[in-house]
């Protein structure tokens, strides 16, 4: 029998603190992520390691799950959160731009004004 494509449908939360104190709170909603970053300085910090582990580390990391995953992880929507703001979004239907390319995210797409608002005006 030929393998039968399954949905994903991911359900729960995880919450990561680094040996910094940087908060990452992941909500997985079907085939839907959250990626919220609790705080502007936790977003700073993935930039910064965004930068460093470059796309190569992304696609490792990916490579890695999808051995093992029933589907493609590439089919996950992602959307990235400063706090409640949402600031962009990654995977399935983001449009990676200048500003994801920029801070040595190229496949994420960010948007400019509400990274701003994030910084100016944070909201929980």
């Amino acid at each position: 029998m030929p393998d039968a494509s399954r949905a994903l449908d991911l359900r729960g939360a995880i919450e990561a603190v680094d040996a910094y104190g940087h908060r990452l709170q992941f909500d997985f909603e079907g085939d839907r992520v959250v990626l919220r970053f609790v705080g502007m300085a936790a977003a700073l910090a993935a930039a910064r390691s965004a930068r460093a582990l470059r796309a190569d580390g992304v696609r490792w990391l990916l490579a890695a799950i999808a051995r093992h995953a029933p589907v493609d992880p590439g089919g996950l929507a992602v959307e990235l959160r400063i706090g409640a703001r949402e600031v962009g979004r990654a995977g399935r239907g983001a449009l990676p731009n200048w500003l994801g390319r920029l801070l040595g995210a190229p496949q994420v797409e960010l948007h400019l004004p509400a990274l701003v608002a994030a910084v100016l005006r944070p909201r929980s």
